[in-house]
């Protein structure tokens, strides 16, 4: 079967698609998917933070696929390594002030131009789930100006 799936694969221009062996095969194949991808996301993300009209001082929370617009999961750290950036957010708890919390956009428009300058990966680590890729930026306003960083 992984064979079938990577011979479609390279049909719809996915040269690069390799079959996975196990019980899980399209798994690990968007898994491999998502880290080559999030290799050259910074470059695109550098431009679209620039013109998200948030000020250097608002605060920065995280976003995943699927999930509701409202903020409750707060960057609170940038981690730097040698191959990845990676934004670590926190689950909001009731009594946290986010804002309070979370790191402000300048910080993350710095790691973001640092990536690019070293040809980082822009990971979201969220303490009990899987690492993902960082493939969004936006603006909200809830309240107040958010940066969010989308996964």
């Amino acid at each position: 079967m992984p064979d079938d799936i990577v011979r479609r694969l390279h049909d719809l221009g996915i040269s690069k698609a390799t079959p996975f062996d196990g019980g899980e095969p399209i798994r690990f194949f968007f898994e491999q998917y998502e880290k080559a991808t999030s290799r050259n996301v910074a470059e695109s993300l550098r431009a679209l933070v620039g013109s998200i009209p948030v000020s250097p001082d608002d605060p920065v929370v995280a976003r995943l696929s699927g999930s509701e617009l409202e903020p409750r999961l707060p960057i609170i750290d940038i981690r730097r390594a040698d191959e990845s950036m990676t934004f670590v957010a926190k689950e909001w708890q009731p009594g946290e002030a986010v804002a309070d919390l979370a790191v402000k956009a300048r910080e993350v428009r710095a790691a973001i131009e640092e990536a690019v300058h070293r040809g980082q990966r822009l990971i979201l680590d969220i303490p009990g789930q899987p690492q993902r890729a960082v493939l969004h930026v936006a603006g909200r306003t809830m309240g107040r100006n958010w940066l969010v960083v989308e996964a």
